[in-house]
């Protein structure tokens, strides 16, 4: 017999595996273009963030944190296209 807990546990367990099923609105959202994109760029993105709302702080640009994260994802989307899709398809053509 489970305890409490386990129940309890068990049932959001239960919930979690359903709503990342193909067929759920959560799959489907987190399946989406924008997402997906932003998946790609997110580690460029982590990196990014603080120096860019550093600089924006530095030059005391207008709602910095906004600015910042602003800039790193443009930085960000710069580095997915200069960078990473090319290293990308260089792997791909050497195999």
């Amino acid at each position: 017999m489970l305890t409490e807990p386990h129940r309890w546990f068990t049932m959001y367990l239960n919930m979690f595996s359903y709503l990342l099923q193909d067929r759920s609105i959560l799959a489907r959202a987190l399946g989406s273009r924008p997402l997906r994109f932003i998946a790609l760029i997110s580690y460029t993105l982590y990196l990014a963030h603080m120096p860019a709302i550093a600089i924006a702080e530095h030059f005391k640009w207008h709602a910095p944190v906004i600015t910042g994260l602003a800039l790193a994802f443009l930085y960000a989307i710069l580095m997915r296209a200069i960078v990473e899709k090319p290293l990308q398809a260089l792997r791909r053509s050497r195999h």
